[in-house]
C-alpha cells in the first residue's frame, strides 16, 4: 500500500517528551504508521565522565502503528501525532494510502555536536530512513517537520548572537537542500518551531538567533513556516517536575496543529 510520507527531524521536541493531562490524547489509527531506528543511539558516559554520543550500526528499522511513548507509567506527547491526525481529518489521505512518519529524531543533539549536519550521523541516518521508507512507485512525500535549536542556543558559549545566526542558517540551509534533493521534492514544506518560553527567556540572545536564523532559511528556500509556541506551557508549568525546556503534552497537542495549520497555509489549503 502506498505512503504519503512525514519526515520528522530534531532533538527532544520533536522526539516527544510531553508529560501531563490532556483532553485531546492521540487514539491509535492503523491508517497512521511509524518507523523508528530500533537500535540503541544516545548519550554514553565515557571513563573520564564526559558524555559521548553513539548510534548503533548496522540500522534497524521498525515500522509499527504509530503511538505515543509510554514508560510504564506516562504517556509522553508527540507533535507529529497531531499533525498526522489532522492530516487524515481534513480529507488529505486519500483512500488505498497510508501515513508514514520516519522518525529521525534524538534528543540533546544538534549541529554544534556534530549529530546533525551534511555527513553527520544522524543526518546520514535520516537519509537511511528516506530511502528504505520509499518502497512503492505512489509513494510520496508530504513534509518535512522540525523541532530542533537548543542545542545549538547552549553550545559554543563564546559565540556572538549574529555568528550563531549565521552558522545556524547555513547547517539548516543545507539539511533542508539534502532532504528535498533526496526526495525530490524541491518544495516540499519545512515547518519548524519556537522554543518553549520559560527555558527561552533564560538563554533569549541566543535562542532569538537560532530562531531568527531558521526563519531566514524558510524565507530564502520558500515553501517554509516557522510555528509561534511562545504561549505553550512547559512540563515544569504543568507537573512541577523542573523540566522548563520541555512542551507539555497538551502543549504539544496544540503545536501539532499549528504545524499543521502552517503546512495548509504553504500549500494554499483550507482548513
Amino acid at each position: 500500500m502506498p505512503y504519503d510520507i512525514i519526515i520528522l527531524g530534531g532533538q527532544s521536541n520533536a522526539e516527544g517528551n510531553g508529560l501531563g493531562p490532556t483532553d485531546r490524547p492521540f487514539i491509535l489509527d492503523e491508517r497512521i504508521l511509524m518507523m523508528r531506528d530500533g537500535g540503541k543511539y544516545g548519550y554514553e558516559q565515557q571513563e573520564d565522565g564526559s558524555m559521548k554520543y553513539f548510534v548503533t550500526e548496522p540500522y534497524t528499522y521498525v515500522t509499527e502503528i504509530a503511538k505515543e511513548r509510554n514508560d510504564g507509567q506516562n504517556n509522553y506527547g508527540m507533535f507529529a501525532l497531531t499533525f498526522a491526525k489532522k492530516y487524515i481529518e481534513a480529507g488529505l489521505l486519500e483512500d488505498g494510502r497510508k501515513l508514514l512518519i520516519i522518525n529521525g529524531t534524538s534528543g540533546g543533539t544538534g549541529f554544534a555536536g556534530k549529530q546533525w549536519g551534511i555527513g553527520n550521523v544522524l543526518h546520514e541516518r535520516l537519509i537511511k530512513m528516506i530511502n528504505e521508507a520509499k518502497k512503492d512507485e505512489n509513494d510520496r512525500f508530504v513534509a518535512f517537520l522540525w523541532h530542533q535549536g537548543e542545542h545549538d542556543a547552549f553550545e559554543n558559549a563564546e559565540a556572538s548572537a549574529e555568528k550563531r545566526r549565521e552558522i545556524y542558517r547555513a547547517d539548516l540551509t543545507a539539511t533542508v537542500n539534502a532532504i528535498r534533493n533526496e526526495t525530490g521534492e524541491n518544495r516540499l514544506p519545512f515547518i519548524a518551531a519556537e522554543f518553549v518560553s520559560e527555558w527561552k527567556d533564560k538563554n533569549t540572545v541566543a535562542c532569538d538567533a537560532v530562531i531568527a536564523a531558521t526563519n531566514d532559511v524558510c524565507e530564502k528556500l520558500g515553501n517554509g513556516k516557522v510555528v509561534m509556541a511562545r504561549d505553550l506551557k512547559s512540563n515544569n508549568q504543568t507537573v512541577g517536575n523542573g523540566d522548563d525546556i520541555h512542551f507539555c503534552r497538551d502543549a504539544l497537542v496544540t503545536l501539532g496543529e499549528r504545524y499543521f495549520d502552517a503546512y495548509c497555509e504553504i500549500k494554499g489549503l483550507n482548513k
